[in-house]
């Protein structure tokens, strides 16, 4: 599933994930990812935007589906570098031209294996 509310960011990555291979649920906000899970859609994978509008946080809806479904994979990005969310990131956002060097590690978190690309990225658990 992917959640981002910007809608050209969203065409573009739900383009280059079809392209990989992947079917994917495109929702604009955390409240429309929640129902989708609440309704059992078949989801492997949850990939968000951190920034959002409406005051839920792509961390809190982690958190969240964490708390729902604590098998569920959750991918966080952000276009923003310096977005003020570094209290709530484990590391500092890294700015990204496109989702494409994230989508190896997305593919391997589909599938239930475990491993991060390069040396600057990190895993946290959002309990």
């Amino acid at each position: 599933m992917l959640v981002e509310d910007d809608k050209e960011v969203s065409a573009l990555t739900r383009e280059l994930l079809n392209e990989l291979g992947f079917s994917v649920l495109q929702v604009a906000s955390p409240d429309a990812a929640l129902g989708a899970l609440a309704n059992a859609r078949n989801i492997d994978v949850v990939l968000s935007d951190i920034m959002m509008p409406g005051g839920v946080s792509g961390v809190h809806l982690a958190r969240e589906i964490r708390r729902r479904h604590p098998d569920l994979r959750v991918v966080l990005t952000t276009g923003y570098v310096h977005c003020g969310i570094a209290s709530h990131c484990p590391a500092s956002p890294t700015a990204l031209n496109s989702v494409a060097p994230l989508l190896p590690w997305i593919r391997e978190t589909a599938t239930g294996r475990r491993g991060l690309p390069g040396p600057r990225t990190k895993t946290h658990n959002f309990r």
